[in-house]
């Protein structure tokens, strides 16, 4: 729903966000084509009025961050995150986002790109919301949960992947042997932002 009342209220960048300036213009124009593709599954974005009511959420995006501009151009389909605008995720909801979005299932290259891909998709979710609400504190627990939940996945995914070719890592006296990830600095506090190792 892009009918978001407080986001021209409340946004501290929202504010600062001109639709008139010609590179927002060019992007906003861009999307609507690349939307109307079927295999994007937004290609409701593509109709005049959707794309006029989106302008609210994807301006100041658009305006404060040409990186994740220039991901959403070359993936159409992460403009589900700006159109669902999803309540906050806990480390379970990212894990459940990451599995649908990356599969355990795939050939490893695939899996490692898919993985990017779906760590930038929800940095767009994370940052619109931050620029429409002001909240900096809640997308650095966004950020940390997404952290945790992207280690745990490639975590399960390697581990998958080295009992296909080694077999069940074991201790030395036969037990089994697991493996533990330590978050340390930034992302143990839970204060993670679009710059940090992720």
């Amino acid at each position: 729903n892009f009918g978001v009342p407080w986001a021209a209220e409340r946004g501290y960048l929202a504010a600062m966000s001109d639709p008139r300036e010609p590179a927002v213009q060019q992007a906003l124009t861009r999307l609507a084509e690349l939307a109307a593709s079927p295999s994007t599954g937004v290609a409701e974005l593509a109709q005049p009025h959707a794309i006029e009511a989106a302008k609210a959420l994807l301006v100041p995006l658009l305006s404060a961050s040409p990186y994740l501009t220039r991901f959403l151009l070359a993936h159409p389909e992460a403009l589900a995150e700006v159109r669902e605008l999803p309540a906050a995720r806990d480390k379970a909801a990212w894990l459940s986002f990451l599995a649908q979005r990356a599969p355990l299932s795939d050939a490893e290259p695939r899996f490692a790109e898919r993985l990017r891909v779906a760590r930038h998709e929800a940095f767009v979710g994370l940052a619109v919301k931050e620029l429409v609400t002001g909240d900096p504190l809640a997308t650095g627990s966004g950020l940390s949960a997404l952290a945790t939940a992207v280690l745990e996945h490639a975590l399960s995914y390697a581990q998958t992947l080295m009992r296909e070719r080694y077999g069940a890592p074991v201790l030395v006296d036969g037990s089994p042997c697991g493996a533990v990830v330590i978050a340390m600095g930034k992302l143990g506090g839970h204060e993670l932002g679009y710059g940090s190792d992720l």
